[in-house]
């Protein structure tokens, strides 16, 4: 019988470095979970680490509860759906496999709280990774999955409990952010302001503007990008962080290449996130202002949610700005001498925060 690993493993494995999701193969037949699932019998000649797990418990799926027991390796796990649909189980190895990016996020849905569960979903439909193991810094890879895909895992598999957390976090999810920093600024604002947020319309991640002849002519390229994006309007934001901007000449002629085309580019600085006071207002704030708003104001028990204090709304904000920094792992202040693996090949990029 295979091994199947869940939940905080799957995403362990996930996050490997180098990524080893992109040689795994996802089956592309219906997966049976009542005949082909993990037990405990299987579990003694399984070691870990030769999937390149190494947090202290392992977590394993099952399909029957008689199955499970107290076990200080291992944590089991029962799923209430039995016929899994295709892509949704990957093979990592001989007789192992694991849950797919899909499957991984449903399952932590139901631990983590509802800013925590979107966080996690952008990462996993970003360019970027966190570690498996809890050191600051990211690497970029290919996104492992979208915002689409993970709908259409929970469309596929109605009989799976609980869906309603997951749902939600979708709803607010985005793809293709390429650093943590787009990540918090993005959430920062298109979250509902009952919790902080400015409620604005999601901006298109990393949008691509072709250029004109003129602007092909100040870069050099046929096109450039736009860290955060409302295209329909020609706004855009872009972070200037140390390890993306180093060239302030190549950065102010892409900004003159779209300023030519119309657009109105805001920047965000390291210093900005400092200061909560600051970054609203003398980027956020001004730049929400110009931006349609996600969702009408909705009433609750004290009226309208956006009706209250100019202080009790800078709090909210200063708690989202800081738990969405705390999520993305922002100045935890370890260096890539903590870091629990080489990159010897070069092949991804690694950035410290």
């Amino acid at each position: 019988m295979p091994v199947i690993i869940s939940h905080q493993s799957a995403l362990e494995y996930l996050r490997a470095v180098p990524p080893p999701f992109f040689g795994a193969q996802r089956l592309q037949t219906n997966y049976d979970l009542a005949h082909e699932s993990t037990t405990r019998s299987d579990l003694r000649h399984f070691r870990p680490a030769d999937v390149g797990l190494s947090l202290p418990q392992t977590h394993v799926l099952m399909h029957a509860y008689s199955q499970r027991g107290r076990d200080p390796q291992y944590s089991y796990h029962v799923c209430q759906a039995t016929d899994l649909a295709p892509g949704s189980i990957l093979r990592i190895g001989d007789n192992v496999y694991s849950c797919g990016p899909e499957f991984a996020f449903y399952q932590l849905s139901q631990k983590l709280s509802q800013l925590q569960a979107v966080v996690l979903a952008c990462e996993l439909c970003a360019k970027y990774s966190h570690f498996a193991k809890p050191v600051s810094g990211f690497y970029q890879r290919p996104p492992l999955t979208s915002v689409a895909q993970m709908q259409q895992f929970l469309d596929k598999h109605p009989s799976l409990m609980f869906q309603k957390k997951a749902r939600a976090a979708l709803s607010y999810a985005l793809d293709n952010s390429e650093s943590p920093m787009e990540t918090v600024m993005a959430l920062f604002l298109s979250l509902p302001r009952v919790i902080g947020g400015f409620n604005c319309l999601p901006p298109n991640l990393n949008y691509e503007v072709p250029l004109d002849e003129a602007g092909r002519r100040m870069i050099q390229k046929t096109h450039c990008r736009v860290d955060l994006a409302w295209p329909e309007l020609k706004i855009g934001l872009e972070y200037d962080g140390k390890e993306y901007h180093g060239d302030a000449v190549g950065d102010r002629r892409r900004r003159e290449a779209l300023l030519h085309l119309g657009w109105q580019i805001f920047t965000v600085s390291f210093d900005d996130i400092s200061s909560i006071y600051r970054l609203e207002r003398s980027v956020l704030q001004p730049l929400a202002d110009k931006l349609p708003r996600r969702n009408p104001p909705t009433r609750s028990r004290g009226g309208l949610d956006e009706a209250v204090s100019d202080k009790e709304e800078r709090l909210r904000r200063e708690h989202l700005l800081n738990t969405l920094l705390a999520e993305t792992r922002f100045g935890w202040g370890l260096t890539a001498a903590f870091f629990p693996f080489t990159n010897s090949n070069q092949k991804i990029r690694l950035c410290l925060k």
